[in-house]
């Protein structure tokens, strides 16, 4: 993945993905409250329904996330915690938690994660373009108010191209 990459996963304690020359293990999901309010239906949807539509003392986003284990090629092996207010981000990598599901296996309520991955490096490149043209247009801002200052009978320099 060379210029950009997104991509969401669903992840377990103690299982592993690829993505942009990093493999990121789930270690362990930290939540609140008991796993049986985290449990999905038929179609992977939450039973309390969109965390948008829960109150915070069913579900505290800040309380919710998971700790993963990212090694690659080059380095030691991290350790890398994100949850729903505060991801994982190492440069141009990003790793964002977006829900915190469990299900029951064999009468074990089994937590698990759903997360977003990002991988862009034009990233730098394209604040310093963006913040370059905010730069630009307050100096025409600041130009123009020169000119109205130096020749106020010239109403029209403001709005002329």
């Amino acid at each position: 993945m060379f210029l950009h990459g997104h991509k969401e996963f669903r992840l377990h304690p103690g299982e592993s993905l690829t993505f942009a020359d990093k493999t990121l293990t789930l270690e362990e999901v930290y939540h609140q409250g008991p796993l049986s309010g985290l449990a999905l239906d038929e179609q992977g949807r939450h039973i309390q329904g969109r965390i948008t539509r829960r109150t915070v003392e069913q579900f505290d986003p800040r309380l919710h996330g998971g700790r993963f284990v990212i090694t690659h090629e080059q380095g030691a092996p991290e350790i890398a915690k994100a949850n729903f207010l505060n991801p994982y981000s190492k440069g141009t990598f990003f790793v964002v938690i977006t829900d915190v599901f469990a299900h029951e296996v064999d009468g074990q309520w089994q937590p698990g994660v759903f997360f977003s991955v990002f991988y862009n490096p034009l990233i730098k490149v394209f604040f310093l373009f963006y913040g370059l043209l905010f730069a630009s247009l307050l100096i025409h801002v600041a130009y123009r108010l020169y000119l109205l200052t130096q020749h106020p009978s010239n109403k029209g320099v403001l709005c002329s191209t």
